[in-house]
């Protein structure tokens, strides 16, 4: 069961949440309305669409998602147990949707807890499955693509590392002045937002300094656009493709 935090305290830390993020995503915000363009394209013809956010962190695409598309059935899934509790506090009011999940993806066994046996209509990620190996996320791949009806989609928005010395070097230029021209360059670092957390007596009162830890391990897989192209025609999509890009800020997607 997740740990219940109060709403006013979780809108605080997800409001610095998100703005720690744009530093390092300026278009940020851009991002999550392509990704809710391709899943209402996708989608255009089914009521309900099913739908999983992996690796949700505090809900902030899950929670978007569930207001753009109210009649959606959305699940989003993490293992930390402080983001978990911010997406559940500060989820849209008056929607069924989306429910949260303590499930780790490092592991298998997370499509059977969501899907109950039925397919899903999409599958969401942002900024979250460079933290796997490589082997361990291609299986992932295939096991999103064991679980998606025919048709269905596998949306995946990182930054990413050409394997191309050049182009790395330019994307990452690119990525850079961008955050500057944005003036998001200064906002707060990700481990700032972490140490003030732990500051907090609203936080520390509910939450053991294990569980505000983080779960990040530091470790990048550094996996190239091209990389998780083939991977995901490996793993069974018919297409698969580059649908945004903003320096070294792509939105990949693959299509059952």
């Amino acid at each position: 069961m997740l740990k219940q935090l109060d709403r006013t305290t979780a809108q605080d830390w997800l409001a610095r949440w998100d703005t720690q993020q744009e530093r390092y995503v300026a278009d940020r915000e851009d991002r999550f309305l392509v990704i809710g363009d391709v899943i209402e394209h996708i989608c255009a013809e089914q009521i309900s669409p099913e739908i999983v956010d992996l690796g949700c962190g505090p809900g902030s695409l899950t929670a978007r998602l569930a207001t753009r598309f109210p009649a959606a059935h959305i699940t989003g899934l993490d293992t930390d147990p402080f983001l978990l509790a911010l997406a559940e506090a500060t989820r849209p009011s008056a929607t069924a949707s989306p429910r949260y999940l303590d499930l780790d993806l490092a592991t298998p066994g997370w499509a059977q807890a969501v899907t109950d046996g039925h397919l899903l209509s999409a599958v969401t990620t942002t900024t979250a499955l460079h933290w796997l190996r490589p082997p361990r996320l291609a299986a992932l791949y295939r096991e999103v693509a064991d679980n998606l009806r025919p048709g269905g989609v596998f949306v995946n928005a990182d930054n990413l590392y050409d394997q191309q010395p050049a182009l790395e070097e330019l994307t990452s230029v690119i990525r850079r002045r961008r955050a500057e021209r944005n003036r998001v360059e200064r906002n707060e670092a990700w481990q700032t937002w972490w140490n003030s957390l732990r500051q907090d007596s609203r936080v520390t009162s509910v939450f053991s300094p294990a569980q505000l830890a983080g779960c990040s391990t530091g470790y990048a897989n550094r996996c190239s656009p091209q990389w998780h192209l083939e991977a995901l025609s490996a793993a069974g999509f018919s297409e698969t493709g580059t649908v945004w890009q903003h320096g070294n800020d792509y939105i990949l997607v693959g299509i059952r």
